[in-house]
């Protein structure tokens, strides 16, 4: 009897532990693919911001420059 259990109980045990190392790994790829995609979210709207903070005052500076040729002319 004895030699019947061990077997089945190492056989559990084994798959016990296949199953939590893939239940691991799925939460770091879960978790390495979440903060990847925060970062890059981050980076886009800090490049974004940043595209508006450039436009905006070549906008200005193009309304001045536009009405200081009609002044002229």
């Amino acid at each position: 009897m004895a030699y019947t259990v061990g077997p089945a109980v190492s056989t559990g045990a084994r798959r016990a532990g296949e199953t939590a190392q893939k239940g691991f790994r799925a939460y770091v790829q879960f978790f390495v693919n979440l903060w990847t995609g925060v970062f890059r979210f981050i980076f886009w709207l800090m490049g974004f911001i940043w595209g508006v903070i450039v436009f905006i005052p070549r906008k200005i500076a193009g309304l001045f420059k536009s009405s200081k040729k009609a002044a002229g002319e």
